[in-house]
């Protein structure tokens, strides 16, 4: 029996050794395929990006390089990254398990039960301190993982910075474009003006020149000036005339009227300046006259003459209704002679006001005689302006005809002329308006048709990029299961290890009685060993969770991005 437990002992080190050579070969294995992809994704860095939206420029070189590394990792899925991590752990185990079997083989040969407690008592807490800095590796190496991972995600947030810069550049060229458009409207616009005014003023041009000639300007120019200072004259005659017999009738009325000689030379300076004003504005209005008779219009009586005949007209009835209020004044005095003396004062007073009121008609007399001899001037100027404008239709008639015969021929060709100028005109607008405008559509075509592709090409690569990011979450969750199942069927073969290792340790105890003490010793220390060996698998258990927690925050970071 004795010999049995020791070839059983022995046996189970021995697998147990090969397990652990073999889970070592193992990480090796994955160890080296990782660095391979860092290597390859260094490499890659320098060729063509990975995501298909041009080289990332002045970014950081450790940004960068995370960034490709883990660009180039997505299409195999997140497998070369978690690996190392998990079979360290897996290694640990292996290489306690063989720990344990060879203490056991130890014991098999019959060392000393002190040796080997002393012994392993020393190296049982230098593996613990390798452990320790094994987990602080562990640690370091997923945190520096996790820091890649936010690079990346920088990385992909400043990528796509870029293209909606991109885009809004290409929003601001639109825009200009359109602002372009605008200005050339508003600039045909300002031309198709220039255009009408130019041809208004042509019109304008060729109808001043069918209007007035040359030869007819200046001979009308010198009859309005001849008759201009012959009216002067005439007028310069008679107001000395008027003025000199306004001073003497003054003077011999000044006791009855009771206006002094200066006041009246006074009033006849004030009436030859509003006659000479009015002669003026005579002349003005016959000149008018005379123009629009020449250019085929006849005008009858002007608004300031007709108004100024009204106003004659209500002074002459106002100066008559005072005159017969003063005749009836003077035959009530006539008839209240003989009325007391209080009745004559107010007689006296109504005297004194009626009295003023015939000073007023007489300012009102004396405006309506100035009025009067004005109307007889503008009468004398009518007949004189009549008898001049007969003599010159006459001449015009004898004059016009044949001169009139060769402008309206000479206007008709130039009518004839501007037609066809103007028609010629239109069509070269038009045609170049047309081209314009084909020109302008056919550039706008291709500018939305440019406009398209590149959108496309962004809404691809996006695309890429999203089904590319997909397709490594779906990878890294099947290694994720893959390594869960792997890891529970290790539990389960150490813990059928383990019991069959305790059923046989009973069996040893019932075969060898006579070593019940050590070997209940030893169970304790087996006992020790299972419940530290069980209290590091809950530890590896955290260990696990909390790495799926890290890799599902990670894809909740990703999703959060938009991606």
């Amino acid at each position: 029996m004795a010999g049995t437990a020791r070839l059983l002992v022995t046996a189970i080190a021995l697998l147990a050794a090969v397990t652990a050579v073999s889970a070592f070969g193992r990480y090796r294995n994955d160890y080296n395929d990782y660095q391979e992809v860092q290597q390859g994704s260094a490499r890659q860095e320098q060729g063509r990006p990975a995501s298909g939206f041009g080289k990332v420029e002045n970014m950081d070189e450790t940004v960068a390089q995370s960034g490709f590394l883990y660009l180039s990792s997505l299409p195999a899925g997140l497998s070369k990254l978690m690996p190392p991590v998990v079979n360290i752990y897996i290694l640990l185990i292996h290489v306690y398990l063989a720990w344990s079997t060879v203490v056991l083989v130890l014991w098999s040969l019959g060392l000393s039960h002190t040796h080997v407690r002393a012994w392993v008592h020393t190296h049982g807490l230098t593996a613990k301190a390798t452990v320790h800095k094994l987990k602080l590796r562990s640690v370091s190496f997923v945190s520096s993982q996790a820091s890649s991972v936010y690079l990346v995600i920088r990385n992909l947030y400043v990528s796509i910075c870029k293209m909606m810069a991109e885009s809004a550049v290409q929003e601001t060229k639109l825009h200009n474009l359109s602002e372009q458009v605008t200005d050339l409207k508003a600039e045909m616009t300002t031309r198709m003006s220039e255009m009408l005014l130019l041809l208004q003023a042509v019109r304008q041009e060729v109808q001043d020149g069918r209007q007035v000639k040359p030869t007819e300007a200046d001979e009308w120019k010198e009859l309005r000036n001849g008759l201009s200072s012959k009216l002067e004259g005439r007028m310069v005659q008679e107001e000395e005339m008027r003025k000199e017999e306004g001073c003497g009738r003054m003077e011999t009325e000044e006791k009855f009227d009771g206006f002094s000689a200066g006041e009246g030379c006074v009033i006849q300076d004030d009436l030859s300046l509003s006659g000479r004003q009015f002669l003026d504005e005579v002349v003005e209005e016959y000149s008018k006259e005379m123009e629009e008779e020449r250019i085929g219009r006849v005008g009858g009586m002007s608004k300031a003459h007709h108004a100024e005949v009204v106003k004659r007209d209500d002074g002459k009835e106002r100066v008559d209704a005072v005159m017969r209020q003063q005749e009836e004044g003077r035959a009530e005095v006539g008839r209240t002679a003989d009325y007391p003396k209080a009745d004559v004062d107010g007689l006296a007073s109504e005297v004194d006001r009626v009295k003023d009121e015939v000073e007023g008609l007489k300012t009102d007399v004396a405006r309506r005689a100035r009025m009067e001899e004005r109307s007889k001037e503008v009468n004398d100027l009518r007949r004189g302006v009549e008898e001049v404008k007969g003599e010159m239709k006459a001449e015009m008639g004898r004059r016009m005809p044949d001169d009139e015969l060769d402008e309206r021929n000479g206007m008709n060709d130039l009518r004839n002329a501007m037609e066809d100028l103007k028609v010629e005109m239109n069509l070269r607008m038009t045609l170049a308006e047309e081209q314009r405008k084909t020109a302008m559509l056919e550039w706008l075509e291709d500018l939305k048709h440019q406009v398209k592709e590149w959108k496309a090409e962004v809404t691809g690569g996006l695309d890429d990029l999203k089904q590319r990011m997909d397709e490594g979450g779906s990878q890294a969750r099947e290694k994720m299961d893959d390594l869960r199942c792997q890891v529970e069927e290790e539990k389960a073969e150490m813990t059928k290890g383990l019991d069959d290792m305790k059923q046989r340790m009973d069996e040893g105890e019932r075969d060898a009685m006579g070593k019940r003490g050590a070997l209940a010793e030893c169970a304790l220390d087996n006992q020790e060993s299972l419940s530290d060996l069980s209290t590091r698998l809950d530890g590896f258990q955290e260990i696990t969770t909390r790495i799926d927690a890290e890799i599902k925050s990670l894809w909740e970071a990703f999703h959060s991005v938009g991606l």
